[in-house]
């Protein structure tokens, strides 16, 4: 199976897990990378998640965290992320992924696989 498509099925896995009432397509939500740097940062992060009608979490790693944020909050969040002096990207506007990004993510997922088959 191609990696994007295995790579969103477990995006959308893990949506549905994080929260019932989060979007399964990602229509009208944007995602976000959020650098983790600081354990304030991951409160900030945490805080947001508890609202799982307008953010809910895409993926985790070690150092960051994708959150999707509803398009009615994105301002808001916007704001937020910017006062607290978080590092953060756009990763998808919209539910669109762009051609990069794919990219991006197919690169992703051999990469780990790589790392696997040295372990």
């Amino acid at each position: 199976m191609c990696p994007l498509i295995v790579l969103l099925l477990l995006i959308t896995a893990q949506v549905g897990i994080s929260s019932a009432q989060a979007p399964t397509s990602g229509e009208n939500y944007s995602v976000y990378k959020i650098y983790i740097r600081l354990p304030a940062d991951q409160l900030v992060v945490d805080k947001l998640l508890v609202q799982p009608g307008n953010y809910s979490l895409w993926g985790q790693e070690k150092n960051y965290v994708y959150i999707g944020v509803s398009n009615s909050v994105k301002n808001a969040f916007l704001k937020r992320i910017r006062k607290d002096l978080i590092d953060f990207e756009l990763f998808v506007e919209d539910g669109k992924l762009s051609q990069q990004r794919r990219n991006i993510l197919i690169a992703h997922d051999k990469e780990k696989s790589q790392k696997k088959a040295k372990i």
